[in-house]
């Protein structure tokens, strides 16, 4: 038997019926190194469109470093932080934008841990528009031991709360912008004493969750932040073993209040609980997975659970990890629109898979993007890879079947010595590219079988099909998959 890890993705829309296809697996990363923990971003307004990952690089047990990739457009990756016998570890990107003006020039904040001399402090840097990252700039740099940090990235936030865990205790504080610069408030306690693994809610970044040692047992505690104070802490009062709490590193939004969700190990069954954050009740997950998916024994479970939501509709994605005896993993997500009863071996390998993570990508009405990443062992060295699928998030599949492609443009337009040509295709078929001049005739043509969904480009260096320049003038750019056709215009100067 293999272990698995499944994916649910729930949707609040009656009437949905048909299934998504999730993309081939995609290698991220090299295979000659260790490569973990993928913290994903992605950007929709100023400067420009970018889905952005950083994650942990090692070659050995003496350094690890920091890397980062842009992966759509796909870039070369980059390294941001690398020193011999230096540890950098837990990578997390704080979208600053919302609390910016359009024309600040930094993007976001990458945090990070320094690990040295049996201590661990908090630095960030800064990511500038002109896509390079700034010096190391000291956030935390004292006695006690500050890792953990979770941020918050939904794109409406009004100010910009994270929490991390330092020592035995949850602290705080939130960034502003004023006299023209990214400024942050004092540093409160949140909770003192056995305390750990905070979680900040993506959606509504003034709820944090996290774990707390009471009589030997772990236990989930909430607070809320009011008026700029946290509130009293409360405890979540569930027998057995809490961990694992989820309100953040994943958003949660459910019919519009954020929850926590996390796991429960007691009497050898492992159950999932949720909590809604303005409510006192505390209810146990009975959802309808195969195979008696809330009734594993802890020893079949491995300790890995997130949910994630679209900001654009209200339902959510939940997964988690299977184990057998043996050790190998596989990673499953469903592919149909129903309450989850078929799923998809998404990552398709042979090779043992961990830490399965899920995100929200950016959203094409009326679909929705999601990604899942994980990683892989093979030839002796853990890869992270990639699938992502697009979901409808609103109407029915009948409603929206001539719905094959959209968002065709070209940029620049005009253009004087290349056109970048974009789409993207939400069903795998034959496609075809033209481009045309006025008078119909066919001057360039590209034809090839798009499988899955997903974001299309083509370049195109304004040349015929013979190689030869064309003229300046107007053209006409035709993209044809399957039966559905859409039309643009091209200027070339």
């Amino acid at each position: 038997m293999k272990k698995i890890f499944i994916i649910l993705i729930f949707l609040s829309h009656a009437g949905i019926s048909q299934n998504f296809s999730w993309c081939e697996p995609i290698l991220l990363t090299d295979t000659w190194s260790d490569n973990k923990n993928a913290h994903y971003l992605y950007s929709i307004e100023y400067p420009f469109e970018a889905e952005y990952l950083v994650w942990e690089k090692s070659w050995d047990i003496s350094a690890t470093g920091i890397y980062f990739k842009k992966i759509h457009p796909p870039g070369a990756t980059s390294e941001v932080l690398l020193k011999a016998n230096t540890h950098y570890k837990n990578p997390k990107m704080l979208d600053i934008r919302p609390i910016t003006p359009p024309s600040y020039d930094t993007s976001f904040f990458l945090f990070y841990e320094h690990h040295h001399d049996n201590d661990i402090d908090l630095y960030y840097k800064e990511f500038r528009n002109n896509i390079s990252f700034g010096p190391p700039i000291p956030f935390l740099v004292s006695d006690a031991v500050d890792h953990n940090i979770s941020v918050s990235n939904h794109p409406e936030n009004s100010s910009l709360n994270i929490v991390w865990q330092s020592d035995s205790s949850i602290k705080s504080t939130r960034f502003f912008f004023a006299d023209g610069y990214i400024q942050h408030t004092d540093i409160i306690t949140i909770d003192s004493g056995s305390c750990f693994n905070p979680s900040l809610s993506q959606v509504y970044e003034t709820y944090v969750a996290y774990q707390k040692m009471v009589s030997n047992e772990s236990k989930i505690f909430k607070t809320e932040k009011v008026a700029n104070q946290w509130s009293e802490p409360v405890l979540l009062d569930v027998p057995g073993k809490n961990i694992a709490p989820s309100s953040s590193g994943h958003g949660i939004l459910f019919f519009e209040m954020p929850y926590i969700f996390w796991q429960n190990i007691q009497d050898e069954t492992w159950e999932i609980f949720y909590h809604q954050f303005s409510d006192d009740d505390t209810i146990l997950c009975q959802l309808d997975f195969r195979n008696g998916f809330n009734k594993y024994s802890p020893s079949s479970v491995a300790q890995g659970f997130g949910v994630d939501y679209d900001p654009f509709c209200d339902y959510l994605a939940v997964a988690s990890l299977v184990l057998d005896s043996v050790g190998s993993t596989e990673i499953y997500a469903n592919d149909t629109y129903e309450w989850p009863d078929h799923f998809v071996n998404i990552s398709n390998n042979d090779v043992p898979d961990r830490n399965p993570v899920i995100y929200a990508g950016p959203p094409i009405l009326p679909y929705g993007k999601f990604l899942v990443f994980w990683e892989s062992f093979a030839n002796g060295r853990w890869g992270i890879y990639y699938s992502y699928v697009y979901m409808l998030l609103y109407g029915s599949i009948e409603d929206n079947e001539h719905i094959k492609l959209t968002g065709l443009k070209s940029s620049p337009n005009p253009a004087n010595t290349k056109a970048t040509i974009e789409f993207y295709a939400f069903n795998s078929g034959n496609c075809s590219l033209k481009i045309s001049d006025t008078k119909g005739k066919i001057i360039r043509q590209w034809q090839w079988f798009i499988r899955g969904s997903g974001k299309q480009t083509v370049f195109w260096n304004l040349k015929k099909q013979n190689n030869q320049k064309v003229p300046p003038g107007l053209y006409i750019c035709t993209l044809t998959i399957g039966e559905e056709s859409e039309s643009i215009k091209l200027i070339v100067h």
